[in-house]
């Protein structure tokens, strides 16, 4: 019995715990994997919104397994999630990703690069974004000029106040012209935080089936 209390079952314990160190995938499996995976598949019900918040509440933990997602998985939802997610996260080193995924042939990955990008919106990314609002999918225009909507600058206040002139959408154009309507033309401090989130915003679908799930 003193064997077994005092030698053997310490000698397990800490046998666990340095399999488990060594072992990461393990570990992130229970940490990460397994909330993402819930994720995609309760994607477009209510409940995909608390694994969103599940995930984000992480923290930087999460930073580079979803780089990891999106470099490595061969799913289009998978990296539209993990685009989305750094977007939500404000991860300064995946915003090269995002900004490269707006120029993809992909729809799922535009969608999930311009939807992340509004919560990390800065000047410098407006022109990239401004691209697409010639997209030829309506939901893409609408998602870029609720994007350039969320920042206060006068770059993306000129492109919303042209766009506004030639969208032919009627939905597309009322949400770019209520953001270009509600923003002063030329604020003062070109560098200010994206502003608060409106009644619209709070509005705003999770994304859900209707993503591309080709892989």
């Amino acid at each position: 019995k003193y064997m077994l209390k005092y030698v053997l079952i310490p000698l397990v314990v800490i046998a666990g715990l340095v399999f488990l160190i060594f072992h990461k995938p393990i570990v992130r499996y229970f940490t990460f994997d397994k909330t993402f995976n819930k994720l995609i598949e309760n994607r477009g019900r209510n409940v995909a919104v608390d694994y969103v918040e599940e995930l984000l509440a992480k923290g930087p933990q999460i930073e580079e397994p979803l780089i990891n997602k999106y470099q490595n998985s061969y799913s289009v939802v998978e990296k539209y999630y993990a685009l989305y997610l750094l977007g939500r996260m404000r991860s300064e080193k995946a915003a090269p990703l995002l900004l490269a995924a707006l120029q993809s042939k992909e729809t799922g990955l535009r969608a999930g690069a311009v939807r992340g990008l509004k919560y990390m919106m800065k000047p410098a990314y407006v022109q990239p974004v401004a691209a697409l609002l010639t997209d030829q999918n309506r939901d893409i225009r609408f998602d870029a000029a609720t994007t350039l909507g969320t920042i206060n600058c006068p770059e993306s206040i000129q492109v919303l106040s042209r766009f506004v002139l030639r969208e032919r959408d009627q939905n597309v154009r009322a949400r770019a012209w209520r953001y270009r309507a509600e923003s002063p033309v030329y604020p003062a401090d070109p560098n200010a935080a994206p502003r608060a989130m409106t009644v619209l915003d709070r509005g705003a679908r999770l994304p859900g089936r209707s993503t591309p799930t080709t892989a």
